[in-house]
């Protein structure tokens, strides 16, 4: 059964992969108390660059982080078989720039590694 928040969907995964929520979080560069209150529930859901950094570290997918829905892995999308400009033009105006500029910041953090 598919854990019921998104909190609990990254605590369980974190567990799987045996990590703190100390390595977690400084993998994904929060603070650890961030990093609870995500998976207590007392914040919301991560969102923007938190919630693609979660995603990366723990082979999450966005979409089951924040919903459950499979594929669960991130590594398990085929992006060949994703029409991401598609999806891409179907956002407003704002939201294609935070997208382009979040893919530019990876791309550039990428480099740096």
């Amino acid at each position: 059964m598919i854990p019921q928040t998104a909190g609990q969907r990254i605590r369980e995964r974190r567990l799987e992969m045996n990590l703190s929520q100390i390595e977690l979080g400084r993998r994904v560069g929060i603070k650890s108390s961030s990093m609870s209150n995500i998976e207590s529930g007392k914040t919301k859901c991560p969102a923007g660059t938190t919630l693609m950094r979660l995603a990366s570290v723990l082979d999450l997918s966005p979409d089951y982080i924040l919903h459950g829905k499979e594929p669960k892995e991130l590594s398990a999308i085929n992006l060949e078989d994703m029409p991401v400009m598609e999806h891409l033009n179907k956002l407003n105006k704002s939201n294609q720039a935070v997208a382009v500029a979040m893919i530019f910041a990876m791309l550039a953090e990428q480099d740096n590694r």
